[in-house]
């Protein structure tokens, strides 16, 4: 591909940094000139007789105009919003370039003639000059004129305040949506240079795959909340194994998702607690075992699946008489859980030297930590004083710290993590870590990934993070709100 001249580059570029030069350059280039004219008047206004227009008022005149708008219109406005809002906006807000580049770059083009029009002016004998803006007496206009253009003044200052309101909540509706602000209504509409289309500009560049495999969601589920079982009873040398996932009641609605899914299983409800429990063992063999040996456990629950597994093997072996079975599973199940053990899936990865997300990126997949933080993650308000409150993620481990320092990094989070009670946690109050997680578990239809109440807290949380971050009494009653949902 043939690269591009140096004149052509700055000529037709969209890039949001070369148009922010280019306004700066242009902006330079009118302060200079404004600047002379400055200079000009000055030197007119040092001594008692007249330097340079020879006593010309109208020309004077004519200077203080050109400078005037030279300085503002060419000068501060496009350094301030073309200049520092073409560098800056984007990458504040996150995004690739401004919205609508190519217009970007042809309106900076309107301004070049611009120049050349208003310093053609100041060199007109008879040019424009308002220095009679500024004294009351060739005010022409009647009272009754100058009362209609305050009223229509106000007005339109007060349509401008409103405007900005309905601007400001727009863009606050389509964060929460997880739209650009300029594509809120219009899903369709083309965007910057190369012209693609919204639907996939929403790939960000943390969020390139957020399609759901719910297998690997699952092994993260039961990486946090979930149990292998083995019951004997040595009396009627009988052998149960049961796979269970318990949740508090209020999310019963997860695990009637599980259930639906798998198509095996059952709900079981008890007081305060309701639990999907799987004990045939064929549908184990047929759906389960094939799912946690395509998908590691990535914790050390991965030492019990073997232990639950090789047991299975052994139950299932018509060679071993049953007390052979019973003795055989009753020392695979007393086997204790090796010092620092961790998922062969990890490799020989030191969590303390982790440096980069790319070490981690393809062992601890989207669809994994979804379902971990399904069901070990905490979105919540802290308390910070009397008045004030913050939005907080944490999660807590006992054995496994590699899952927290592979986490930090997925997510961005700057906070160290902290060891006490013989409990591991991480904890992040960062807006920009929270900001991160907030697109991160967003999908291209604007919903987030979750699939049980961990859908509604984070969705509650996203809300009030967007739009009331300052309004602590809201936050307060959101909070006491959460927690009466939790306790029902």
């Amino acid at each position: 591909m043939k690269q591009m001249s140096y004149m052509t580059r700055w000529t037709y570029s969209t890039s949001h940094k070369d148009m922010a030069m280019t306004y700066l350059m242009y902006g330079m280039m009118s302060a200079m000139m404004g600047t002379g004219m400055s200079v000009m008047m000055r030197a007119e206004l040092s001594n008692g007789n007249s330097q340079f227009f020879h006593g010309n008022n109208h020309a004077f005149n004519v200077i203080i105009t050109g400078h005037a708008m030279a300085m503002i219109f060419l000068f501060v406005m496009p350094v301030t919003m073309g200049a520092f809002g073409n560098f800056f906006l984007p990458m504040m807000i996150g995004a690739v370039d401004m919205a609508f580049a190519r217009l970007n770059n042809i309106s900076f083009w309107c301004l070049p003639p611009g120049l050349v029009c208003i310093m053609c002016s100041v060199t007109m004998e008879n040019g424009a000059g308002t220095g009679w803006t500024v004294d009351m007496t060739f005010w022409k206009m009647s009272f009754d004129a100058w009362t209609t253009f305050m009223y229509f003044f106000i007005y339109m200052y007060k349509f401008m305040e409103y405007s900005f309101y309905l601007f400001y909540n727009s863009v606050k509706i389509s964060m929460n949506m997880g739209k650009y602000a300029c594509m809120l209504f219009n899903n369709n509409m083309h965007q910057r240079t190369n012209m693609m289309k919204y639907k996939y500009l929403t790939y960000k560049h943390y969020n390139k795959n957020n399609i759901m495999n719910f297998d690997e969601w699952l092994v993260g589920f039961t990486d946090g909340d979930g149990y292998f079982n083995i019951y004997m009873n040595e009396t009627n040398l009988k052998i149960n194994f049961t796979f269970k996932l318990s949740q508090n009641k209020y999310n019963s609605q997860l695990l009637y998702l599980i259930k639906n899914k798998l198509k095996v299983g059952k709900v079981v409800s008890y007081d305060n607690t309701v639990s999907y429990i799987l004990r045939d063992v064929n549908h184990m063999q047929k759906v389960m075992l094939p799912i946690f040996d395509k998908y590691y456990l990535l914790t050390s629950k991965y030492y019990n699946y073997l232990k639950f597994k090789e047991c299975m093997l052994i139950s299932n072996n018509d060679k071993l008489s049953q007390e052979d079975k019973m003795l055989n599973m009753k020392y695979m199940k007393n086997m204790n859980l090796p010092n620092n053990y961790r998922s062969p899936k990890w490799n020989n990865i030191n969590y303390k030297e982790m440096k980069s997300v790319n070490q981690i990126y393809n062992m601890m997949t989207k669809s994994w930590l979804t379902g971990f933080i399904e069901a070990e993650g905490n979105f919540f308000y802290t308390k910070k004083s009397d008045i004030r409150y913050m939005h907080t993620f944490s999660m807590t481990q006992k054995l496994d710290p590699m899952m927290l320092y592979s986490m930090k990094h997925m997510l961005h989070m700057k906070n160290k993590m902290r060891y006490y009670n013989n409990f591991y946690k991480l904890e992040t109050s960062n807006s920009r870590s929270m900001n991160f997680m907030m697109n991160y578990f967003m999908t291209n239809n604007h919903k987030n990934m979750f699939k049980g109440m961990k859908s509604l807290e984070f969705t509650l949380w996203k809300r009030t993070f967007n739009k009331d971050r300052k309004n602590y009494e809201k936050m307060y009653k959101m909070q006491q709100m959460v927690r009466k949902l939790k306790k029902n």
